[in-house]
């Protein structure tokens, strides 16, 4: 169907289609037609109220941007407007909110374009500050419009003008709106699935990014850059969520944003509360395993990989370790994480070693890694090789250092062997009284400090002297000789054995 306007002057017959791209009538039509012709229209621009002879709008900046799509305009003199007005706005004001110096109208020109309003109409009004050269520039240089309507304007007049020929959008926004709760409510309680829902209703990528880490825990990550276009909005509650309208171009009003957040909230908080759950079970079994109870079924929790196909201890820092576990929980990798007093750890598979490596990589965090080990009594044997290669490990050098000497555990394959080297070559001192455990001290800190006298003498805190007597006393009481490689062999494995029984 045709709409024709008419021309009051001359009758009732057809003058105009409403397709016609005419942007200024003559004055013989009437200021109701104006509004007839914007009623009539699919889409309201700027540029189409600055045509508009009944608001007496003048574009004074921003003259490439007046193709851009209204969908609402609003008055508003809070002193941050990007509170209030959303993507597709038009802001109306008589100045109150618009700063006086240059170089702060020009950060307002930014903070508006940046939101995805689509120009400010400014009152002819004494509160209206002057519109300086460099806030026209500035709004030149981001296509965004100034216009200035006189005083006798009233805001009111633009806004029915507004909604007036955008009623047909209002419409399909409230059957937006019901679509969107019907998906919701459609998909039950799987949020990947109400993500990719949302998404094919909406025409637009969204994901939710996880503050801490930057991982995505719904939707897909962006294969490239940001895009500029991309909105951010935050997801009340903890840990700090983000979600993100990926498509530039998406044209989504702050009406249905505001219940586009609510949905992707309650979905985040599902998906995240599954994952945290999920991270607890792990950390609960591994240490039962560590404390020798009886455990769960660990190959279980690691999505079918088995610890006898050969397994890794990770030692991470106490300070990333938050971070860490929340990355190793958010990427679904099959680990078990563990937080504790000297540092983080995480039982993975070797099959899954090189995933955890790019991970920790890229959060800068630095680990020791144990060798590999098959059987899972040897777990504490494991930390102890991870610990000590995290020291060696740094974010700004080498992040990721490797346990490269003996496999400690070729010697002590279970709590029996272990007992049996702690028998053999540490009986002599393996009491808890004074006298066997300050010579353990002595062994263990001198064995530590690759038998260096001044770095053990300072981890002792004694003299030089006082390490030599320890030393002569500790070869006669065990007869190890620290001057032999057999000495230094067996008093190394003795130590690991030690610590594989007493934690």
């Amino acid at each position: 169907m045709t709409l024709w306007i008419t021309d009051p002057m001359h009758g009732n017959g057809p003058t105009m289609p409403t397709g016609y791209k005419t942007r200024r009538f003559g004055t013989r039509w009437a200021r109701s037609r104006d509004i007839v012709r914007y009623v009539l229209g699919t889409s309201l621009t700027v540029g189409d109220i600055v045509a508009a002879e009944a608001i007496g709008a003048t574009a004074i900046a921003g003259h490439a941007g007046l193709a851009q799509h209204v969908l609402w305009a609003h008055a508003c003199e809070m002193h941050d407007p990007v509170e209030w007005l959303g993507p597709g706005e038009l802001l109306m004001t008589i100045g109150l909110c618009v700063p006086a110096s240059p170089s702060e109208q020009a950060a307002f020109i930014d903070q508006l374009a940046d939101a995805g309003l689509v120009g400010m109409m400014v009152g002819d009004h004494p509160t209206l500050p002057g519109i300086t050269e460099l806030m026209r520039e500035r709004a030149e240089a981001r296509a965004f419009p100034i216009l200035l309507v006189p005083a006798a304007t009233p805001f009111a007049a633009v806004a029915r003008l507004v909604a007036a020929a955008n009623s047909a959008q209002q419409t399909m926004q409230v059957l937006r709106l019901a679509k969107l709760y019907q998906v919701a409510s459609s998909v039950g309680e799987d949020p990947v699935s109400l993500i990719a829902a949302l998404e094919r209703v909406l025409g637009t990528a969204l994901r939710v990014e996880d503050r801490e880490t930057g991982l995505v825990l719904l939707g897909a990550k962006p294969e490239t850059e940001a895009e500029a276009g991309e909105r951010r909005m935050t997801l009340d509650g903890e840990p700090p969520l983000d979600l993100v309208l990926a498509t530039p171009d998406a044209r989504l009003d702050a009406f249905s944003l505001v219940h586009v957040r609510l949905i992707v909230q309650v979905a985040a908080s599902r998906y995240n509360d599954a994952v945290e759950s999920r991270a607890a079970r792990g950390s609960a079994a591994l240490a039962e395993a560590m404390s020798g109870g009886t455990r769960a079924d660990l190959d279980a929790l690691l999505d079918g990989y088995r610890l006898a196909a050969g397994y890794r201890v990770v030692a991470l820092p106490v300070s990333s370790w938050s971070s860490a576990r929340r990355a190793v929980a958010l990427s679904r990798l099959p680990a078990l994480t563990m937080a504790g007093v000297k540092s983080g750890m995480i039982l993975v598979p070797e099959a899954v070693v090189p995933e955890l490596r790019k991970l920790l990589r890229m959060l800068s965090v630095a680990a020791g890694a144990s060798s590999v080990f098959l059987a899972t009594g040897d777990m504490h044997v494991a930390l102890l090789e991870a610990q000590q290669c995290l020291e060696w490990a740094h974010p700004g050098g080498e992040f990721w250092a490797e346990f490269k000497g003996v496999h400690v555990s070729l010697l002590t394959r279970s709590i029996r062997e272990a007992e049996e080297v702690v028998t053999r070559v540490l009986e002599p001192i393996a009491g808890d009284d004074a006298r066997s455990t300050l010579m353990r001290e002595t062994l263990f800190a001198y064995l530590e400090n690759d038998r260096r006298w001044e770095p053990t003498a300072t981890a002792l805190s004694i003299h030089r002297q006082t390490l030599a007597y320890r030393l002569n006393r500790l070869h006669e009481l065990t007869g190890l000789d620290l001057s032999t490689t057999a000495g230094v062999s067996a008093g190394w494995i003795a130590m690991h054995a030690w610590r594989q029984l007493r934690g």
